[in-house]
């Protein structure tokens, strides 16, 4: 599942551990953490039908103390999904079942006056199994 295979390999950025979440933080959790969204998902297409591939538009949300610190954390997630870019099974760790990875672009920063947490943002396209 292409959910687990994510928070496997942002799980290996330093210090994030369990510090991944899908959808939702919890609501005390300590700066800095990531919280992933699938935004759009669809089988892919070609001449002859569906081939078994999807592609997933996932947002990666990163939150931390100062918008530095988030913007920082954003790059090491983009670093991680770059490891994707030709295919997850060389990856560290291995996710045999993806064939690439694209970052799409930054969203808006935001701020939560609840946490006191900035936040950096950018969508990834994942192309899976």
């Amino acid at each position: 599942m292409i959910k687990a295979d994510i928070v496997a390999l942002l799980r290996t950025i330093a210090g994030m551990g369990a510090k991944v979440h899908w959808d939702l933080a919890p609501q005390d959790e300590p700066a800095p953490y990531i919280v992933c969204t699938r935004i759009f998902g669809d089988p892919v297409n070609n001449l002859d039908g569906a081939d078994g591939m999807k592609l997933t538009r996932i947002q990666a949300d990163c939150w931390d103390e100062t918008p530095k610190a988030a913007e920082d954390l954003l790059e090491l997630v983009n670093a991680k999904f770059d490891t994707w870019a030709t295919g997850g099974a060389t990856a560290t760790p291995a996710a045999a079942n993806v064939h690439g990875c694209v970052r799409l672009g930054e969203n808006p920063d935001d701020y939560d006056p609840v946490t006191k947490h900035h936040k950096a943002s950018a969508d990834f396209s994942v192309h899976h199994e």
